[in-house]
Order: structure tokens, then C-alpha cells, then sequence
């Protein structure tokens, strides 16, 4: 067994961020607020861009040179402040779960976030209603629930978000 490790994906890397986030869509279809079908035609600057801004990070989860999950912080989404750092994109292989690796991988953002805490005030995050083992996570690494509304999710359903915050 190789060891398992999280680090901050560059952008030479992106090639890794793509083939995770897009085994995420078709793993979770109807979890995130994307989908397989349009996401598998972005072109190679869409997954590029992330990985070169200073105001978000996307972190990857490897099994030595395998990248076996991600999870990512930003500042894009139009209703919240920008000050509030947005963390999304959540996921863990299905052969990996169970094995506390959420931890790790909450832990990493909320270390770079109050590295930044000139930049950030607050960390948010939401889930789709049933969404259990997110809650757990999200309660499990401090955050308070916020609010709920429904949403349009992209496989067609209107559903129920959950959100929550943390100071930073």
C-alpha cells in the first residue's frame, strides 16, 4: 500500500484535477452543482484556471502518484461576500472512504483559509438534502448550520441545499 497524502495541486498538474473531478460527476451524479455531461467538454483553460489563482486553491488526495480525491476553496459564488471563502468540490473515491480521510482533507483547506486570514473572515459550505456523510463532515469540522433553500440541482431535481459557516 502506497501512502496516502494531500498536497495543493499546480498548475502542471491539471490533468489530475480533471480526471478526479470528472470520476466525482459520474460516481455522484446529482451531488454537485455541475454535471458529467457538461463538465467533460470543458476545454483544458477551465481546469487550468483554478490551479492559478491566488485567491483559491484546489487540493488533491493521492495514493502515491494516484490522485484519489480532491476539494477545493474559492471565492466566485455572487451571493456570499467576498471575503467568504467557498469551500466545494468535495470527494473521496469510493475504494477510499471510511478511512477518516475527510479529516485530512477539511483540515488542509481551513489551514490555508486562516493562512489568509487578511483575505477571509468566513469559510462557507453547503449539501443537497440527504447528503449525511457531507453533514457529518461539515458539523464535524466545526461548521454551524446556516440556512436552507431549494435549488435547481443539475441532474433535473429541485432539492433542498444545506448551509454552513465557519469564522475564520
Amino acid at each position: 500500500m502506497s501512502e496516502i497524502y494531500i498536497k495543493e495541486l499546480e498548475l502542471n498538474q491539471w490533468q489530475d484535477h480533471k480526471k478526479i473531478r470528472l470520476k466525482a460527476l459520474q460516481q455522484c451524479p446529482g451531488v454537485y452543482g455541475a454535471s458529467y455531461d457538461k463538465t467533460s467538454q470543458c476545454g483544458d483553460v477551465f481546469w487550468q484556471e483554478p490551479l492559478s489563482s491566488d485567491d483559491s486553491v484546489v487540493f488533491g488526495l493521492y495514493d502515491g502518484d494516484d490522485i484519489v480525491g480532491l476539494a477545493g476553496v474559492f471565492t466566485w459564488k455572487e451571493d456570499l461576500s467576498e471575503k467568504t471563502a467557498i469551500f466545494a468540490m468535495d470527494f473521496i473515491d469510493k475504494k477510499y472512504r471510511g478511512q477518516g480521510l475527510t479529516k485530512l482533507i477539511y483540515e488542509s483547506r481551513i489551514k490555508w483559509v486562516r493562512a489568509r486570514s487578511d483575505k477571509f473572515d468566513r469559510m462557507a459550505i453547503a449539501h443537497r438534502e440527504g447528503n449525511e456523510p457531507s453533514k457529518r463532515a461539515m458539523l464535524s469540522a466545526g461548521f454551524q448550520y446556516t440556512a436552507s433553500e431549494m435549488i435547481d440541482w443539475p441532474d433535473g431535481q429541485r432539492d433542498l441545499e444545506h448551509k454552513y459557516q465557519l469564522q475564520v
